[in-house]
């Protein structure tokens, strides 16, 4: 006999729920396929290279016009030599250039050595070279007031002090007065901060007033180093000199032993040191 009343009802609700709870679960199955399906893309670059820029010197140097190395060379003697520096560095670099002795003498003292610029390799560099202006400019002067000469001993009074010392190189020049001191010495002595006496055989000359001039010409003194130009202290110093990526400066470089050495069979060996810094940022 079949159920009649409430227990049928209570049944047909069973299944009612069990329909929905079927239809739910339907419903997510749809969702995760849909999420599934969802397109995506992508790019690369291509690979790009980083590197940093270099900062490198090439020297040269030539021997056609004398060289560096020198021997026997005597008072009286001057000699020319090129030299170069490139930067093969990939950007700008800031040089600077020092001449350094291997032992400091008294005839490292009286070399005079003086280095200037020129066009390319082919350029001359000899005596028709202007060397009036070096590179290393150190190169001062001196205003003459008066001169004497006694026994042998020139006395030369400057208009302001000096500076010089006991075995530096000068050359006397375009005295009005004793015109027989006009030339090249070493000098002797120091009296004072305005005077000082070379060695002169000559008659005496009375004391008088004169102009002229007395030049310090450029000289690596007894320390070990001469600055050439330039400072290899971090950031823009003067006499720095700017090289190019790739770029070549030339240099015609003169040395002279003054007629007043004295210097017999001294020996020191000679180094031209180039430094180089970035000059991107670095001010």
């Amino acid at each position: 006999m079949a159920p009649t009343g409430p227990a049928r009802t209570g049944r047909n609700a069973r299944y009612i729920v069990g329909g929905i709870a079927l239809l739910a679960m339907s419903g997510l199955g749809l969702g995760s396929l849909a999420s599934a399906a969802l397109f995506t893309d992508s790019k690369s670059t291509s690979a790009a290279t980083i590197s940093s820029g270099t900062i490198a010197l090439t020297l040269g140097q030539s021997a056609s016009s004398g060289g560096l190395a020198q021997s026997s060379i005597m008072p009286g003697d001057t000699v020319y030599t090129k030299s170069s520096i490139q930067n093969t560095g990939t950007v700008g670099a800031r040089v600077s250039a020092t001449a350094n002795w291997s032992t400091a003498n008294t005839f490292t003292n009286d070399l005079q050595l003086s280095m200037v610029s020129v066009v390319n390799a082919a350029s001359t560099c000899d005596s028709t070279v202007d060397f009036s202006a070096p590179l290393n400019s150190a190169t001062t002067s001196a205003t003459v007031s008066r001169v004497a000469l006694t026994s042998n001993v020139g006395t030369i009074t400057t208009a302001a002090a000096h500076g010089l010392v006991i075995g530096q190189p000068v050359t006397i020049s375009g005295l009005t007065a004793g015109t027989a001191l006009n030339g090249s010495y070493l000098v002797a002595t120091v009296p004072t901060t305005t005077t000082f006496t070379v060695a002169k055989t000559n008659a005496n000359i009375t004391s008088a007033a004169s102009s002229g001039t007395v030049t310090i010409p450029t000289v690596s003194t007894a320390t070990t180093a001469l600055t050439l130009y330039g400072d290899s202290t971090s950031g823009q110093q003067t006499g720095d000199r700017t090289l190019a990526a790739n770029a070549t400066e030339y240099y015609c470089i003169k040395m002279s032993l003054p007629l007043a050495s004295t210097q017999n069979g001294s020996t020191s060996n000679l180094t031209l040191n180039f430094s180089a810094e970035q000059t991107t940022n670095n001010p």
